[in-house]
């Protein structure tokens, strides 16, 4: 399209997407070392989910001893892991420009004395423009919906 200035802008496909709540993804799931390895979320057939940010919170710990989240894609692929030594205590990650997990499962796992909760946030992008996403995640880029040419 072309704007009132006359500057000539182009669709960002990507963007499009990330920029729409329509394709937003928000995950929630609990759990303990008695849990083990399970299955919190299916990205559909024909789509890519891009993970965004991740924040998690554990308690009952003991202190002194790890707490480890693990998620991990469909293939047991580690994506994402993060750590605590106290009895209580959360933290929060962004991913810029995001996390790419194929189409299928994405899984969790705890490992600690206590219990965990965690948030993720994203966004569902056809697979078709996953080749695109990975050229972004590639080279650090922010996609935006519409960049001027």
């Amino acid at each position: 399209t072309v704007d009132p200035a006359h500057r000539m802008r182009t669709y960002d496909s990507v963007a499009g997407y990330t920029d729409n709540p329509a394709y937003a993804v928000n995950i929630s799931d609990l759990a303990s070392s008695s849990t083990g390895l399970h299955q919190i979320y299916t990205v559909p057939e024909g789509k890519i989910l891009l993970i965004r940010s991740f924040s998690w919170a554990y308690f009952n710990n003991t202190e002194g001893s790890n707490n480890y989240f693990y998620l991990y894609d469909g293939g047991n692929n580690i994506l994402f892991n993060t750590e605590g030594l106290h009895v209580a205590d959360n933290s929060s990650s962004t991913f810029e420009p995001g996390i790419l997990v194929p189409a299928g499962a994405l899984q969790a796992a705890y490992y600690g004395s206590g219990s965990g909760r965690i948030y993720i946030q994203g966004d569902l992008i056809p697979a078709g423009a996953a080749r695109l996403v990975s050229q972004i995640v590639r080279h650090g880029r922010s996609p935006s919906p519409m960049r001027p040419q």
